[in-house]
């Protein structure tokens, strides 16, 4: 509701009004911590942020950081998937939409810091980062991956598997990045298959064996870039 009546302010030229209701979105998160915080360790459950609040919310900080340009909302239509590594509103040190999947000798670790998670598996066998809501991708749909990234050993780096659950499984994987120490940009596009039905997908991140060297991961955007024709794809 922040975001899109923020929307409708700068359509109106109100940039104030605007930025004063997308300031307003990013307290959310906090708001969502302090209440898990204070929820008893012996209940099951805390609230958990669903993709859908955290791509709002993140949309609203890009819209603020971009209140200049007119047109920018427009833009952010197509952002579909977003995921800041830094948010943690359960306080579990894993960042909010993602949860650890280890193999049998994996030991992976997750810290979250001010500009980034911080990440290791000290196992012996590789450990996962997946997403614990399936996102929604459709068919022979062109999409483009934004994923900030960087790790202290180049020669443990880590591989983006995205899947789906109906149709081709593997729609797309990055494995070949070059990283260093420094944050870096890392782009990819990829086209899905006409088989998978959209809403059955996900996202895993494959963390290497003996990682013992931190990998940085700062936020993971999926943006669509166009809608393919029926027959563009197999």
């Amino acid at each position: 509701a922040y975001y899109k009546t923020a929307v409708v302010y700068i359509r109106q030229e109100q940039k104030d009004k605007a930025i004063e209701l997308l300031n307003k979105s990013q307290e959310i998160f906090d708001k969502i911590s302090q209440y898990n915080s204070k929820v008893p360790k012996s209940a099951r459950n805390k609230l958990e942020l669903p993709n859908e609040l955290m791509l709002y919310v993140y949309k609203s900080k890009l819209l603020a950081e971009n209140i200049d340009d007119d047109t920018y909302y427009r833009k952010l239509d197509k952002l579909i998937f977003a995921s800041d590594f830094t948010v943690d509103t359960d306080n579990d040190s894993v960042p909010d939409l993602w949860y650890i999947y280890n193999s049998q000798k994996g030991l992976m670790e997750t810290s979250i810091r001010n500009k980034a998670v911080e990440i290791t598996n000290n196992g012996e066998e590789p450990s996962y980062l997946i997403t614990k809501k399936d996102i929604i991708l459709e068919p022979t749909t062109e999409y483009r991956v934004n994923l900030l990234i960087g790790c202290e050993n180049t020669t443990n780096v880590p591989v983006i598997n995205i899947f789906s659950r109906k149709g081709q499984i593997v729609q797309h994987q990055i494995k070949q990045m070059d990283l260093n120490t420094e944050i870096t940009n890392i782009t990819s596009t990829f086209v899905t298959t006409k088989d998978i039905e959209d809403g059955k997908q996900w996202i895993r991140i494959d963390i290497p064996k003996e990682t013992k060297d931190t990998i940085f991961i700062e936020s993971m955007e999926i943006w669509l870039e166009q809608i393919k024709p029926l027959g563009g794809s197999d």
